[in-house]
């Protein structure tokens, strides 16, 4: 939409002499040169992406923004791609993505929801819901029926989001914080009622209401409702056949954050400590340099009574931490990795 718009813009400024019409063509054909470069570098990133080059893909990201700055659909690529992949620099995925955001205040979903996990994330909490509920209410008004399972998504994101203002709330655990936690509370329910009734395939809805039960004290129930989440993706017969991602289809399981989420939640619910170690090993498999995997894994192996495993993945953990220029004074969970690994070799 960009060129077309621009190449409209071109035509109304110019003149109807012939020395007008030659430069128009002129400025017609620059415009669409370029138009099409910026086009296939930005489908040039897209393919380095998916082929996990990420520094190629944020090279041509770049180079899309800086030939084009006002260009909605490359400064989205390249926000998100930040918010993504660029925890360290959160401040300019904002700014990109607030930019796209404004360009485009009415379409786009994506950008804004990408725009409300990095707020949350620098701790911009109101700016945060604001994006997520606009990103929500442009999902809301499309027609289209691909967008079920976007909207379901961005539910629980608000929901998740409006949880963690729960939280903090009953943390300060004053006088004038019981009305709004109810409120928070009824919001929360009615977010995830409506993600839920979407779908019967995705577990979100579920895993997002056992982390509001979780909150409501009604542990009970919580693991009634994450198990319930698990049977849409997780096979308990992984282990013995080997071949659970093949039958459940890799396409169909959920985000890697997404299970470290069901991990943790197991950990904190289930008594047995099995399943969790086979997601986090399922996790390491996929990505192994995200030393919070290895330190959630050396808990699970160390609260089922593996301790030389345990030992094991928290050595393991600590030494990719430091790899990554991490110390136990600047990160919590390089502290505690290397805690556990002191323990439990000390043994």
């Amino acid at each position: 939409m960009g060129y077309h718009h621009q190449h409209r813009h071109a035509q109304q400024q110019h003149g109807s002499n012939s020395k007008g019409q030659t430069q128009r063509r002129k400025n017609k054909n620059e415009q669409h040169g370029t138009r099409k470069s910026c086009e296939e570098l930005f489908m040039q990133a897209e393919i380095a992406l998916m082929s996990e080059d990420l520094a190629q893909a944020e090279a041509l990201y770049k180079e899309c923004v800086l030939r084009e700055p006002e260009n909605v659909e490359f400064l989205d690529g390249y926000g998100s791609f930040l918010a993504e992949f660029a925890n360290d620099r959160k401040d300019e995925a904002i700014k990109v993505l607030q930019k796209a955001c404004d360009l485009a205040p009415m379409t786009g979903f994506e950008k804004f929801m990408y725009l409300g996990q990095v707020l949350d994330a620098c701790g911009r909490t109101e700016e945060a819901e604001a994006a997520m509920r606009q990103g929500v209410g442009i999902l809301r008004n499309m027609d289209d029926e691909n967008s079920e399972e976007y909207l379901t998504s961005a539910l629980c994101s608000l929901a998740e989001l409006l949880m963690g203002l729960i939280h903090d709330a009953l943390d300060e655990a004053e006088d004038d914080s019981e009305e709004e936690v109810s409120r928070l509370y009824i919001e929360v329910e009615s977010l995830l009622h409506e993600a839920g009734s979407g779908t019967s395939k995705n577990p979100e809805p579920l895993q997002a209401l056992c982390s509001l039960r979780v909150l409501q004290g009604r542990e009970e129930e919580a693991l009634g409702l994450l198990k319930e989440s698990l049977q849409l993706w997780w096979d308990d017969d992984d282990e013995e056949d080997g071949n659970g991602d093949e039958k459940k289809g890799e396409s169909m399981l959920p985000s890697y954050e997404f299970r470290f989420e069901t991990a943790k939640l197991l950990l904190e619910l289930d008594d047995s400590t099995a399943t969790a170690a086979d997601i986090l090993e399922g996790l390491l498999e996929e990505n192994d340099a995200v030393p919070d995997v290895w330190l959630l894994l050396a808990v699970a192996y160390k609260a089922g009574g593996e301790l030389e495993s345990a030992a094991e993945a928290a050595t393991q953990g600590a030494k990719i931490a430091r790899l990554q220029g991490y110390s136990e004074q600047d990160n919590e969970v390089v502290y505690a990795l290397e805690e556990l690994e002191k323990e439990l070799t000390s043994k």
